[in-house]
């Protein structure tokens, strides 16, 4: 256990207990860059704060008649049992893992719920949270980039702070792939997504926010998230964050003294990134053009998770069996980044079941 992140989550449930909502919020914001840290015990950073979360929420807030007013209650029984019914069936039990996922994945949303609809004034909070952290993630992987090093990185792992050792040092579309302050490239990418459409979603649509945040800084941040999407080399992020960013796209958005604007950045973009452009194109149309993941080793991944699955169709193999044991056995499933892929292994149909109703 490092003495150092026990102080840190030590802080952390200090300033809960102080300021729990306020701490809450800030701790969500932050949520992908504590879930790269070791923890307590067997938890990590963000499984250990989210349970000390919930505990102080549940002994000082809760109160039942909540419950009734939740829009997500049944979705959130409904993946509770199936997480709780396939680590009971399953043939390696993971009780810390039951009660970390429970916490993380349904008792932490309700809480965030519970505070921000008994005041508006915590998804502000939230929000600025947000574009601070995306400011600094955005301008660092920027730095990354340019001097082609992680010197953050070499320092975490020197001081064994994250729970993967990892520096990411492969080039892909000819510059080195970014990670900035998280475990994994791929880990920035969702994190740059993720903020890319909040932001974004923010800007268009609150003006109260934008108005006390700053216009300037807010497009800033959003425009550094979507180049740091970029910056990872991975396929998933750029294709995920080019169906957010167009997601957005209204014509009651446009104005025509813009559109000629438009149109030449992206004549001159094309002109001065062709040979970059060309390579993301053609990793998408010939999947083994770049290193990495390719079509062969997806189908064989799903191939494998369906064969998995059938041991247990209903409730799945348990909590973390693909990868304690099916990705220890079969060197295809390393890498193995989809969400349904552990999903259809651990928990089988009801838990593809449950994420879906979830989802919707």
């Amino acid at each position: 256990m490092n003495i150092i992140c026990v102080f840190i989550f030590l802080i952390i449930s200090l300033l809960l207990i102080v300021n729990f909502k306020c701490t809450f919020m800030v701790v969500s914001a932050c949520s992908m860059v504590l879930g790269c840290m070791n923890g307590v015990g067997p938890f990590g950073m963000y499984q250990a704060v989210s349970i000390a979360a919930f505990s102080i929420f549940m002994l000082r807030y809760f109160y039942w008649k909540d419950m009734r007013t939740y829009p997500l209650l049944f979705s959130s029984i409904l993946l509770i049992v199936s997480y709780v019914l396939s680590n009971h069936y399953a043939v390696y039990r993971h009780y810390g893992s039951l009660v970390s996922c429970i916490v993380v994945d349904v008792a932490s949303l309700f809480v965030f719920y519970q505070i921000i609809s008994k005041n508006s004034r915590y998804i502000f909070i939230y929000i600025r949270t947000c574009v601070i952290l995306s400011l600094v993630v955005g301008v660092y992987t920027l730095v990354e980039t340019i001097i082609s090093s992680n010197h953050y990185m070499f320092i975490v792992n020197s001081l064994e702070l994250y729970s993967q050792d990892i520096i990411v040092e492969d080039i892909r579309f000819g510059m080195k792939r970014a990670q900035a302050i998280f475990g994994m490239h791929t880990t920035l990418g969702g994190f740059s997504t993720m903020m890319a459409g909040l932001l974004l979603w923010v800007r268009l649509n609150c003006p109260l926010y934008v108005k006390k945040l700053g216009k300037k800084k807010l497009s800033i941040a959003i425009g550094l998230m979507s180049i740091a999407g970029f910056l990872t080399g991975t396929r998933s992020t750029i294709a995920g964050l080019a169906v957010v960013l167009m997601s957005f796209f209204s014509f009651k958005h446009v104005k025509m003294k813009y559109v000629f604007i438009a149109i030449v950045s992206v004549v001159i973009g094309f002109m001065a990134l062709d040979a970059y452009l060309d390579k993301i194109i053609l990793s998408f149309t010939d999947t083994e053009s770049v290193g990495g993941s390719n079509t062969d080793m997806r189908s064989i991944q799903f191939e494998l998770a369906a064969l998995f699955m059938m041991q247990s169709p209903f409730l799945g193999n348990g909590i973390s069996y693909t990868f304690e044991y099916v990705a220890d056995k079969y060197k295809e499933m390393c890498g193995a980044e989809s969400l349904w892929i552990p999903i259809m292994i651990d928990f089988g149909m009801l838990g593809i079941t449950a994420i879906i109703v979830f989802i919707i």
